[in-house]
């Protein structure tokens, strides 16, 4: 369905003026940091992740490095 979806935008963006492809590029960055944005208001808003995060930091700040996992790993 999703692949389905950004066909239809694509082949609805070919014909577009150049003016109005720059406006549906502009919505499409705003719904992208709007997505971001509602994850991060999602974290914020659950005490327990907040918890976890700051239990995460003191570990960190603290020099408990073997209680975290490499990005390589």
């Amino acid at each position: 369905m999703k692949s389905a979806l950004k066909e239809q935008a694509k082949q609805i963006i070919n014909h577009l003026t150049e003016d109005k492809i720059k406006v549906v590029i502009s919505f499409m960055e705003f719904l992208e940091d709007k997505e971001y944005w509602d994850a991060t208001r999602e974290i914020l808003a659950n005490p327990r992740m907040m918890d976890e995060i700051k239990e995460a930091d003191k570990a960190w700040q603290s020099g408990k490095k073997e209680e975290f996992v490499s990005w390589e790993k």
